[in-house]
């Protein structure tokens, strides 16, 4: 492997044989960019697993371990008396 100083705005450029990889960066943020780009990416995620869970309801039932190759975990009230 082999580092390359490059012209380009790439953040390094390696060669690895015949190939060359350039890696780019993603430009600063802000904590509260990066809060509002994890929430966003929170409330996609759900979206998607509620589409999921809808899709699947007819099939799902107390012994169910999966869906759609996804394990499911189980939370129990765990509350004592």
């Amino acid at each position: 492997m082999e580092l390359l100083k490059s012209s380009q705005n790439y953040d390094a450029t390696y060669r690895f044989g015949h190939t060359i990889v350039h890696v780019v960066a993603p430009p600063p943020r802000t904590q509260e960019e990066i809060e509002r780009i994890l929430s966003e990416y929170n409330r996609a995620v759900w979206k998607c697993w509620q589409s999921i869970l809808e899709a699947e309801k007819d099939n799902i039932n107390e012994n169910t371990t999966h869906i759609r190759g996804i394990p499911i975990v189980r939370v129990w009230n765990c509350v004592k008396s």
